[in-house]
Formats: C-alpha cells, sequence, structure tokens
C-alpha cells in the first residue's frame, strides 16, 4: 500500500520474503489506514533489518491508523509478529486503536508488536503473543510510545532457563502505560537482569501503577509484576 486512502480487507496465509507478510505500508502522508480488517496466518521470512511483521509492516509512514482490526497468529522472522514499524515520517504517530492482536509470534523484539519510534496503542486487546529466540523482548508489545485502556494477556518471552524482559510490555525510551491490565504474561528466568513478567518500563517511562491492573505474571528473576528503571 503506497500513498493516502483507507482500506477494509481480509488478508490470510499470504508470505513475504522482506516485510509485512500480511499488508505493508509505506507512504508520507496522513491518510491512511487499516478499518475492519482481518489479517492472519501472514508471514515474512527475511530475517535481516529489513524484514519483519508478519501480518502489518509500517515503514517510513506519517500518521497511519490501524482501528478495529484482528491481526492473528502470524510470524515474522525479525522484529514483530503481529505489527512491526520500522521508521516514521517527521512528525508522525503510529496509531493502533480497537484491535485484537493474538496468537502472533517473532523471532526477535516485539510478539504482538515491535515500534522503533513512537506509537500509541490504546483499547486493543495483546494476548497470547510470544518471542522464540533468547535475550529478546516484549512478548506483547516492544517499543516507545503509549499504550492506554488495554488488556495485555498471556504473553511471553522464549520460556524458562533463557534471558528475556517484559514478558507483557517492554517499553524504552520514555515509553508509558496507563489505564491497562496485565495478566498471566512471563518472561525468561535464565539472566541476571531477567524480570518485569507483566511489564519492564525503561529509561524515564511512566507507569500509571495506580489506574493499571498486574495479575499472576511469572516473573524472571528480577522477580517484578511490574518494573520500572
Amino acid at each position: 500500500m503506497w500513498g493516502g486512502g483507507s482500506f477494509q480487507l481480509y488478508h490470510r496465509r499470504n508470505t513475504a520474503n522482506l516485510a509485512g507478510g500480511g499488508v505493508h505500508m509505506k507512504a508520507d502522508v496522513s491518510t491512511m489506514a487499516l478499518l475492519n480488517c482481518t489479517v492472519s496466518g501472514n508471514q515474512a521470512t527475511n530475517g535481516s533489518a529489513s524484514g519483519g511483521a508478519g501480518g502489518v509492516m509500517l515503514n517510513a509512514t506519517k500518521t497511519p491508523l490501524i482501528k478495529d482490526c484482528t491481526i492473528q497468529n502470524n510470524s515474522g522472522t525479525y522484529m514483530g509478529g503481529g505489527i512491526g514499524q520500522l521508521a516514521t515520517a517527521a512528525g508522525g504517530t503510529n496509531m493502533v486503536q480497537g484491535c485484537t492482536i493474538s496468537g502472533n509470534t517473532s523471532k526477535y523484539h516485539g510478539g504482538g508488536i515491535y515500534a522503533d519510534t513512537t506509537f500509541q496503542v490504546t483499547g486493543c486487546v495483546v494476548s497470547n503473543n510470544g518471542i522464540l529466540t533468547a535475550n529478546y523482548n516484549g512478548g506483547g508489545v516492544y517499543g516507545a510510545g503509549l499504550i492506554r485502556a488495554c488488556t495485555i494477556a498471556d504473553n511471553h518471552t522464549l520460556g524458562t532457563g533463557v534471558a528475556g524482559i517484559g514478558g507483557g510490555v517492554n517499553l524504552i525510551s520514555a515509553g508509558q502505560l496507563r489505564d491497562s491490565t496485565l495478566a498471566n504474561n512471563w518472561c525468561g528466568d535464565g539472566g541476571a537482569t531477567d524480570g518485569g513478567g507483566g511489564a519492564r518500563i525503561a529509561n524515564g517511562g511512566w507507569l500509571a501503577i495506580a489506574s493499571s491492573a498486574a495479575t499472576a505474571p511469572t516473573t524472571g528473576a528480577a522477580g517484578f509484576a511490574a518494573w520500572a528503571e
């Protein structure tokens, strides 16, 4: 998808050698959107930095919107099993609203969502996503941005006995987690600094503990449901 516009579609069981197994959104415009879509069972098979995003790739977009979509059972061999974002045009913010992001896997960071610049995820269910390689983080969501009014449940890093941080969420660069529920996420326990089975918030980020709930995660060696540093 290049240029502006909004789309309603069903993308299933597609494979991309580079990025965006189901959909690749690339344009320096502010009007691109995916609305009421299902993106399911897709793969991105290139394991390099230019690959990833088994479901939807956002690449150099300005203010794209993914709304009321189901993004499920996709796999990426780099970053971002469900949604991956490599870059944002100047002044842009990627927005994901009211979506279900479930059952996706990534070889590296961000089983459900990976974003290397600013994003907003609001009113979403992020569940049963995971990472397939030791020493990588954010089974549900990895990146820098705002997560608000979301349910983040049953996500994980690779497993016990290996390193991994942030089973549900790994937020970096002043990311914020607000008004959300974290439940039954877990991370690795093979490293001295592993932890944040529910969430790990790093580099000056915000965790609104008063309006968020973290329940029953299995954490790693650091032993925290929510770990801010």
